[in-house]
């Protein structure tokens, strides 16, 4: 039974919706402290409390202790209905897991996933998942509940294990949409079969096409060790279909992500030294890569080159700013976003066009040394041939 009044506290949380409408705070950034909303709103500083505490019962908002209170999804299309449930006037309702630690790649992409929310005019839910452990299990019941159309997983951490995620996506009564390979879940990727892994591909083919032209018959490739179901999987089999391809002998670096076997790396590059092009698996790879071979003595571009992917800002900065490629975020998080839409019923939109590779040449690849005044149109021949070989 619907109650006859609303208490103050609701009436306030709907002032306070419409203030971050209006100031345009985004997910992900700090509200103004309570005391400030009790003057904002000239009323008590408790009933700002239990207002605040109403938004953050219906994730809304979250608290972080030591910080302060910041938005957790869109606003837009939120209003308090009279039996003080929150709930969205739109239908176009998702809800994006992210799983913490996931680096740079994680926080680009989820910038991009707003983005293009707004644009899409579709709320976002983000919920942070440690793992998909038993406390998670409830977690897609709830998502339903609040009102989600379909669920997104843009990233997998490595420490997931199959047993605990797919017992997750059992779980799911509505649809969802990921960016990775999960044996037997293969359908749930946001691309068609036989686009699967083409942008991934294109990169590393780039990065090996571009090295192969500039006479660099040993090519390295540095990364992590990954399972199959990982997109950087099909970076690896790319390299080593290129370099097969191209009578070139393949040489695969695993390196973990706090650099523990950099030593043996070293030691197994070392000879190669003014002969061979490195090709990182991203930039923060290629930065710390690149410190290390500082460490030992060794040059860039004259004793390696390197290339890194991604395009971290800090790149442009090092000594010598590095060459990248950048990631088609923008491509991406649309194309989940559309994808999720489509998948729960809405009106079909047209998905974006895969854009081409984009290169960032700068120093650290020794391109610009070798081709000198050409590099531009050299690098536009290797876009196009490049786009055109992997479709």
């Amino acid at each position: 039974m619907l109650k006859d009044k609303t208490y103050l506290y609701e009436q306030i949380v709907q002032k306070i919706i419409s203030y971050i409408a209006k100031k345009r705070i985004r997910v992900g950034e700090r509200l103004p402290s309570e005391r400030k909303l009790a003057e904002i709103f000239s009323c008590n500083y408790m009933t700002i409390r239990k207002a605040i505490a109403l938004m953050i019962d219906r994730q809304i908002v979250e608290r972080r202790p030591g910080s302060g209170t910041y938005l957790r999804m869109p606003v837009k299309g939120l209003s308090l209905n009279r039996n003080s449930k929150i709930s969205f006037q739109l239908s176009r309702l998702l809800a994006v897991i992210v799983q913490p630690d996931m680096g740079h790649y994680t926080n680009c992409l989820m910038n991009h996933l707003i983005s293009a929310s707004e644009k899409l005019e579709t709320g976002l839910v983000i919920h942070p998942v440690a793992d998909f452990n038993e406390s998670s299990l409830e977690l897609p019941g709830r998502l339903q509940d609040q009102g989600c159309k379909a669920i997104i997983i843009p990233r997998l951490s490595p420490t997931s294990t199959n047993d605990r995620l797919n017992s997750f996506l059992e779980l799911c009564n509505i649809p969802t949409v990921t960016t990775f390979r999960n044996p037997g879940w293969e359908h749930l990727v946001h691309e068609k079969p036989r686009d699967v892994g083409i942008s991934a591909k294109r990169e590393i083919h780039f990065a090996c096409k571009y090295f192969s032209e500039l006479n660099y018959n040993q090519i390295a490739y540095i990364a992590p060790e990954v399972s199959e179901k990982d997109t950087a999987f099909l970076k690896i089999s790319e390299y080593q279909k290129f370099m097969t391809e191209n009578g070139l002998e393949p040489f695969l670096l695993n390196l973990s992500s706090n650099f523990a076997e950099i030593n043996t790396a070293m030691a197994r590059i070392a000879p190669h030294a003014g002969k061979m092009a490195l090709i990182c698996v991203d930039d923060d790879y290629a930065l710390r890569l690149m410190t290390s071979l500082y460490k030992r003595g060794f040059s860039i571009p004259e004793d390696f080159a390197v290339i890194g992917c991604n395009n971290l800002e800090i790149g442009a900065y090092s000594e010598p700013p590095l060459s990248t490629i950048e990631f088609p975020y923008d491509y991406l998080a649309e194309t989940l976003i559309i994808e999720a839409l489509s998948r729960s019923g809405e009106t079909m939109q047209v998905p974006p066009k895969l854009p081409h590779t984009r290169p960032i040449i700068r120093q650290s690849c020794n391109g610009k040394n070798i081709k000198k005044n050409n590099i531009n149109e050299f690098i536009n021949r290797l876009i196009k041939e490049n786009d055109h070989e992997i479709k």
